[in-house]
């Protein structure tokens, strides 16, 4: 939706900036419709997805690092048997 002056834009569309890529153009449409001069672009954000992968990553190694699958194993095994 937007707005009467087209300066106002509304959205319910889940991850619609999460990309870098549609993010620039987005942005670019924006500065060249406002009539203004960009000046410069800062740097590129990396987009949700890698930002996300990287934090999987992340607590993959932390899990991997500090937990004892065998005691993990016991206390499952012990949480089932005792329903």
């Amino acid at each position: 939706m937007v707005d009467s002056s087209g300066r106002v834009l509304g959205t319910y569309l889940h991850g619609l900036f999460d990309e870098a890529g549609f993010r620039a153009a987005f942005l670019d449409a924006l500065w060249k419709s406002s009539g203004k001069k960009r000046t410069g672009r800062g740097p590129a954000a990396p987009s949700a997805s890698v930002i996300k992968e990287r934090n999987y990553n992340r607590l993959a190694t932390l899990l991997k690092d500090h937990l004892d699958p065998g005691f993990l194993e016991s206390w499952l095994n012990l949480s089932v048997r005792s329903y």
